[in-house]
């Protein structure tokens, strides 16, 4: 019969516990994500777009947070101009505010989206049969005011 001592049994638990560790697929990234191959290749950044309904999908928001995947964000709603100033006058930043807040949490660039667009006006810009000097401080005003809100955290504006 075999007599194995308690010693060698344990060391043998150890050694099979440290075998049967998870993978962690993160840490492979952390050097060969797609962000870090796109700055080895030369490039600024890979980025992503994400916006606020997306926040509450945890398997979704681990892998937005992965740097070495998404070097920048982009938003993909929450800074258009029907989304910033629902009402002439009214800024509303908050929406916009929980991307910018993550980019910063998570050191990526932010990729500020978008000042002005054909799509996604106000009711009241698209209704409101402006003449053109009105509308263009209109425009003045909204894109001071919002650009304002942001300076200094946009590493670029569409």
């Amino acid at each position: 019969m075999f007599n194995v001592s308690n010693a060698a049994l344990f060391s043998l638990a150890a050694a099979g516990s440290a075998l049967a560790a998870p993978y962690n697929v993160f840490q492979e990234r952390a050097t060969s994500g797609l962000d870090t191959a796109a700055i080895a290749a030369g490039k600024l950044y890979f980025g992503t777009a994400t916006d606020n309904p997306e926040l509450t999908n945890a398997a979704y928001m681990t892998e937005t947070n992965n740097t070495a995947d998404f070097g920048q964000i982009t938003p993909g709603n929450s800074m258009k101009w029907d989304a910033i100033e629902p009402e002439r006058g009214t800024y509303t930043y908050a929406a916009g505010d929980v991307i910018a807040d993550l980019a910063k949490e998570n050191g990526q660039k932010l990729r500020c989206h978008n000042l002005v667009w054909y799509n996604q006006l106000p009711s009241w810009v698209s209704s409101g049969n402006f003449d053109n000097a009105t509308l263009v401080e209109i425009l003045k005003n909204h894109i001071t005011n919002e650009v304002t809100h942001y300076k200094g955290q946009c590493y670029a504006c569409t």
